[in-house]
């Protein structure tokens, strides 16, 4: 069944699952704005039967509606598009029902893996729908963009991964000068931890805190580990080392990568502008301008600039997104937009939260 694309006439009409969690609210409140698009239904277990509303009264949605429990998602008939903003693993046997009559954009990681053999060395599972992967589509959005507007199953890659390998994939055009390997620093915000209530999220907890997790095995190394090949065709061995910071949203990273030959910074200044010439959403600064997280919050922005440092040798790459909009719920409006024919910026246009 062919995704019905947007007439013009009526809004494309978008289901949320998992509407309560900071990845869902954030869809819910950029759909709340789009004009081509409304929230037809919405689900949480935690909120079932309430008014979505009066739950959360920042939202302006253009109807009223109740949280529904997410099992009577799969029932629902009166969307176009459900975005899915589920834990992972948990949106498996809801797929194919909401395939059978309207597109998916799955803000999980559970379709992010081409091959099925990676989520048994990440996830500790056997894939249980490898079909699906061959048919999914990564939505990194200003790298994927052909491929995603003939999307049915979307898969919106996750936030550290989004900073990192819009960062990177302009290199394809220099890869002979990259020796590797990619050595990656991140910092997020809390809000990237979930809404789930958890003793290390409280406030005195956080507050004044910098704190270093899951310095190997991240989940989030494999999407990388899948773009850096993608963007240089060869195993280039990846590292990725995540922090927390003690800010509610945003994430930079920082990304390290020996280089070879006679490569100027220069030389790939002018690749990184004209890989991202024209793009609405993706910024390379000007020489010398640090990224900063401030500049980027509540936007589907993602800030850039690039380093050489000539006695070492090492490129150093600086990424910032907002890790709820450009990370997650920003990139999956902008899928959905590319999917559905409507204008890739629309509901997106926001400027920066101040201060």
């Amino acid at each position: 069944m062919a995704v019905i694309k947007y007439s013009g006439k009526k809004p494309v009409r978008v289901a949320v699952v998992g509407a309560s969690g900071y990845a869902g609210l954030e869809t819910m409140r950029i759909i709340s704005g789009h004009p081509a698009a409304e929230v037809v239904f919405a689900t949480s277990n935690t909120y079932s039967g309430k008014d979505v509303q009066e739950v959360f009264p920042q939202l302006n949605l253009s109807r009223k509606l109740l949280f529904q429990p997410h099992e009577k998602a799969e029932a629902f008939r009166g969307a176009d598009v459900f975005i899915l903003s589920l834990p992972h693993g948990k949106s498996y046997d809801m797929i194919d029902s909401l395939l059978a009559h309207a597109a998916v954009v799955d803000i999980s990681a559970d379709y992010r893996l081409a091959d099925p053999e990676m989520y048994e060395k990440w996830y500790d599972y056997v894939h249980p729908c490898p079909d699906l992967l061959e048919t999914a589509i990564y939505g990194l959005t200003e790298i994927y963009r052909k491929l995603i507007k003939k999307a049915r199953l979307l898969a919106n890659p996750g936030c550290y991964p989004t900073s990192v390998a819009l960062a990177v994939h302009p290199l394809e055009n220099v890869s002979e000068y990259i020796k590797g390997p990619v050595i990656i620093d991140s910092k997020s915000g809390y809000s990237g931890a979930g809404r789930s209530p958890k003793p290390h999220l409280l406030f005195s907890e956080a507050v004044d805190e910098f704190t270093v997790y899951a310095p190997t095995g991240h989940r989030h190394t494999s999407e990388m580990i899948q773009e850096v090949k993608n963007t240089f065709g060869w195993n280039v061995p990846v590292t990725f080392t995540p922090h927390l910071i003690p800010v509610a949203r945003g994430i930079l990273s920082t990304i390290c990568i020996p280089v070879q030959g006679d490569i100027s910074e220069s030389k790939i200044r002018e690749t990184y502008e004209s890989f991202y010439r024209g793009e609405s959403f993706v910024k390379v600064l000007p020489a010398g301008r640090m990224p900063s997280i401030k500049h980027v919050r509540g936007t589907n922005m993602c800030h850039m600039n690039l380093f050489l440092d000539e006695d070492t040798k090492i490129l150093k790459l600086v990424s910032v997104i907002d890790n709820l909009v450009k990370g997650a719920a920003g990139q999956a409006v902008q899928n959905m937009n590319l999917m559905f024919g409507v204008r890739e910026t629309a509901g997106l246009l926001a400027n920066a939260i101040m201060p």
